[in-house]
Parts: C-alpha cells; sequence; structure tokens
C-alpha cells in the first residue's frame, strides 16, 4: 500500500489556479458591465429630469400667459396673468426664467425654439423661403395679424449632458393671448 503524501500536485495547483482566475475574470466583468449600464442609467435619468423639469416649468408658464412679448431665436418673453412678465433665455448652456438658471446637474440646454401654428398651418410668412432655411427664421416676416391668430405654439428643447442628447417637443394651446413683437431669429 503507498502512502499518498499531503498536499497537493502541481497539476492539482494549476487547475485550481486556472479555474479561481476565470471565476474571477467572469466576476470582474459582470461588474463592469453593471457599472456601465448603472452609468448609462444615472445619465439617462439626470437629462430626462432636467428636461422635464424645464419643460414642465416653461409649459406651466405659458398656460397662464396673456401676451407674448417677444420671441427670438433663443429667448420668449411674456405677461401671465397676474401681469408678470416672464422671460426665458437660453444662454451658455443654460435656461434661465427672468435671470434665474432653472437647472443645474451637468446638464447643458443647448437650444430652445418655438414654432406657432394656426389652424394646423405652421405660420409662414409671404416670402418664399428655401428648403435648407431654418423654419424659425422667418418669424420676423410673418404678420401681426397671423400671430394673433395663434392657435397652437411648439417648443423645443435640446439638452446634453456630454454623453447623450436629447430632443424634447412640447405643444399647447394658447388662451387668447396676444402677440407683441417678434426679432429676428
Amino acid at each position: 500500500m503507498k502512502n499518498k503524501p499531503n498536499g497537493f500536485t502541481i497539476v492539482e495547483l494549476l487547475i485550481a489556479i486556472q479555474i479561481t482566475l476565470l471565476l474571477i475574470g467572469f466576476i470582474y466583468s459582470i461588474y463592469i458591465f453593471t457599472l456601465k449600464l448603472s452609468n448609462s442609467w444615472e445619465h439617462k435619468v439626470r437629462i430626462e429630469s432636467v428636461a422635464d423639469l424645464c419643460m414642465r416649468t416653461l409649459t406651466k408658464d405659458l398656460i397662464e400667459t396673456t401676451e407674448i412679448i417677444e420671441a427670438v431665436s433663443d429667448s420668449i418673453s411674456f405677461l401671465n396673468i397676474q401681469g408678470n412678465k416672464i422671460n426665458y433665455i437660453c444662454r451658455n448652456g443654460k435656461l434661465f426664467r427672468n435671470q434665474k438658471i432653472i437647472h443645474s446637474d451637468g446638464v447643458e440646454v443647448l437650444q430652445l425654439r418655438f414654432r406657432f401654428w394656426q389652424n394646423d398651418v405652421p405660420l409662414q410668412s409671404d416670402l418664399a423661403m428655401p428648403d435648407d432655411l431654418d423654419p424659425f427664421q422667418h418669424l420676423a416676416k410673418i404678420t401681426r395679424k397671423q400671430l394673433s391668430q395663434v392657435s397652437l405654439l411648439e417648443i423645443w428643447l435640446l439638452l446634453s449632458d456630454q454623453k447623450r442628447k436629447l430632443n424634447l417637443r412640447s405643444s399647447l394651446h394658447p388662451r387668447n393671448i396676444k402677440i407683441g413683437r417678434f426679432s429676428e431669429l
């Protein structure tokens, strides 16, 4: 009868080390996948929460609007039902409401745009527009009479958090809005 020495052979140790390294590699790949997925969701939730806050604030104010005073490429000014002047402006990646930043969290508002509709047709100027012209650049040529008949107001927000962009659009039906002055966009 042979006496077997206590311990492991080299082959057994190599097999054990190989199995351990495979398990560690598998667990590490699951950890990295979960970490990337978590970061992706974090960015998505952050940009969507900022978009929701900006759009909810802007839409709430516009619903309570009695007069649009001015609309330009990156801002709009109007009076609310209490007679207070509200001004939204998009500058340097921030959306301001009466000179106060609405959001933070590392999310930039790249664009704030508006389009006005009359009876399911976007307001157009009488001048022919080239196909490649930005649809917002023609607002200055729209007549005051056309603007007084706005039946729908569309709002676009383009946000970015350096990893992804979110383009958000909302529409609302203004109630008895008088239109003031519109500048070249």
